[in-house]
């Protein structure tokens, strides 16, 4: 549930855009203890051959995690990861199971920030994770998750995670996911190759009938005066279900409400 805030010190009527972060956004940097109980048999393959040169892994939050891994294109493998240990530990021990080239990461994200499992891939945990990284061993990195590429200092971490690996990383700086609303899976941003060259790890008409959205924040957009100063907001879900009808505010004559669906993504 989301607790109630005092907005009214911002009158209605100056509102033009309003985001909320979800609350575990910000992120704690606490010393890296990585799991060495994790195997590639632990793992959760949902498709696995030999000779693949293409891995998708998905975050176990992510709105229909097993209908994304089940539509990864022909010849690629797609794992889920584990929701209960180390996110950035399956990666490495998943690749190290072939010889991967290409790795497509499907999960939760907000600027500059890669949500895997138990860990958040962000600047103030890349350190933490350089010995992990290095291991990886691919040639490009295509990381699918709402606007992970949005502003210079997420692009900014893009560039030093390419570095680190020697290797082309791609974010979107936009929406990622559900295209009923108007959404995409183009990575506009990326440190080496155009991103109209990438190919995606998942069918196309797998996107294009995903209706989950991989934010990790809450987009409150214009309001819209309806009557008698009621104002309406669009809600985009996040891995949270909230009430399709929420008072938030109840300070001022106006009425503050949240309005969406209840279904997770």
């Amino acid at each position: 549930m989301i607790a109630e805030d005092n907005l009214s010190k911002t009158p209605p009527s100056s509102w033009d855009y309003l985001k909320l972060m979800s609350v575990n956004a910000p992120v704690s940097v606490a010393k890296c203890n990585l799991d060495n109980t994790i195997t590639a048999k632990s793992l959760t393959w949902v498709k696995r051959s030999l000779g693949s040169k293409i891995l998708v892994v998905i975050a176990p939050d992510v709105e229909s995690p097993e209908f994304l891994a089940n539509g990864v294109i022909d010849g690629a493998n797609s794992v889920i990861l584990r929701s209960d240990t180390d996110g950035v530990r399956q990666i490495t021990v998943a690749l190290a199971t072939g010889c991967y080239r290409s790795l497509h990461v499907i999960s939760h994200g907000s600027p500059g920030r890669v949500y895997l499992a138990q860990t958040v891939l962000c600047v103030e945990t890349l350190e933490q994770y350089r010995r992990e990284l290095l291991e990886w061993g691919v040639d490009e990195v295509a990381l699918y998750g709402c606007r992970v590429g949005a502003g210079n200092s997420a692009k900014a971490f893009l560039v030093e995670i390419g570095k680190l690996l020697k290797a082309h990383v791609s974010g979107s700086s936009r929406l990622t996911g559900n295209s009923l609303r108007q959404h995409n899976w183009i990575l506009d941003f990326s440190t080496g190759k155009s991103w109209n060259s990438i190919r995606s790890g998942l069918r196309p008409e797998v996107m294009e009938q995903y209706r989950g959205l991989l934010s990790n924040s809450i987009e409150l957009f214009p309001i819209h005066e309806i009557e008698s100063n009621l104002y309406k907001i669009n809600f985009l879900p996040t891995d949270r279900v909230f009430a399709l009808e929420q008072r938030l505010v109840s300070t001022s004559k106006s009425s503050l409400f949240l309005v969406g669906n209840s279904q997770a993504s």
